[in-house]
């Protein structure tokens, strides 16, 4: 198994924790994805360990800002109760476009392997 491991910007998701751009790892391992960010307090701390046989789908969607472009990863994924989730993160870029567009792909192109449907990305 392929592992992966990006900064990336948290921008929601159905996770219980406001949205506030935290800076983030999102990481893939033995069996899991697992994803961390810093809060504003320690109570908003994102902790979110998912293993690779609950992931569902993974999508890129290409976003303008005022004068750059981001991309972004929809992960869906199934909770420990078997009800769906969502986890909304920005690939991190700082002036390498092209960076990131690669590494947004490839995290498609890895977790769609993983899921066993391909992925898909719309760029």
């Amino acid at each position: 198994m392929a592992k992966l491991r990006t900064k990336v910007l948290y921008h929601g998701g159905s996770l219980k924790v406001p949205t506030r751009y935290q800076k983030g790892v999102l990481a893939l391992g033995e069996g899991t994805l697992s994803f961390r960010a810093r809060g504003r307090t320690l109570e908003e701390k994102i902790t979110l360990t998912i293993p690779v046989e609950k992931l569902k789908r993974v999508t890129m969607e290409e976003r303008m800002y005022y004068s750059s472009i981001g991309y972004f990863l929809r992960i869906e994924f199934s909770d420990d109760q078997d009800m769906p989730g969502e986890l909304i993160v920005e690939v991190r870029s700082f002036l390498r476009r092209l960076r990131a567009l690669l590494t947004a792909q490839k995290w498609v192109e890895v977790l769609g392997d993983i899921i066993g449907k391909g992925g898909n990305h719309a760029p």
